[in-house]
């Protein structure tokens, strides 16, 4: 049912530690305090990620975005993959949720990641929002996730908040998709 999310659904909690930089960062984007990780995975397992202009060289990472006010999860999932892939997706499955506790030096704020299973075959990726500045994409087997999430967790300032941040969803898909989602 669109809007509605149901059924038990795996479900974590994340602390990381983040600089205030970050967290300002996020407070500008406005409400709500969620977004939408698409798992664009293909057939034969791989899953899509990409990588962004601006992004320290070879980090690749899950496509996600910002719910906008008055937007379910599954309409976010919907738009951002129109917008960041280039795809129209009939079928989504909510692959889980993470909320983070993200603590600065100065305060802290409370953010949730909607993780959405996008099968696909056949695509090949466009970025159609510009203002992304999404460079390229690449596809990779979900065992290598857990490696991604290991490179994001050890950028260097003024990296370091947004790694470890970007790094737990990695973490939570390798591990949910190894077990046979």
């Amino acid at each position: 049912m669109e809007g509605h999310l149901v059924g038990p659904f795996p479900h974590r909690e994340e602390r990381i530690a983040v600089d205030d930089r970050l967290l300002r960062r996020l407070r500008e984007k406005g409400e709500p305090l969620e977004e939408v990780v698409l798992v664009a995975r293909r057939p034969d397992g791989q899953v899509l990620l990409h990588t962004k202009r601006f992004y320290p060289l070879g980090i690749w990472r899950l496509p996600s975005g910002r719910l906008k006010e008055g937007e379910s999860p599954q309409q976010a999932a919907r738009r951002e993959a129109a917008e960041e892939l280039g795809i129209v997706v009939l079928h989504e499955r909510l692959l889980g949720l993470l909320t983070y506790r993200l603590e600065a030096e100065r305060e802290s704020l409370s953010f949730a990641s909607w993780v959405f299973l996008v099968p696909v075959s056949g695509i090949r990726p466009v970025a159609r929002d510009r203002e992304e500045q999404i460079t390229d994409f690449c596809w990779m087997p979900v065992a290598q996730l857990e490696t991604v999430a290991q490179r994001l967790k050890a950028l260097p300032p003024p990296w370091q908040g947004w790694g470890r941040f970007r790094a737990a969803v990695h973490a939570f898909v390798a591990a949910e998709l190894g077990k046979g989602s």
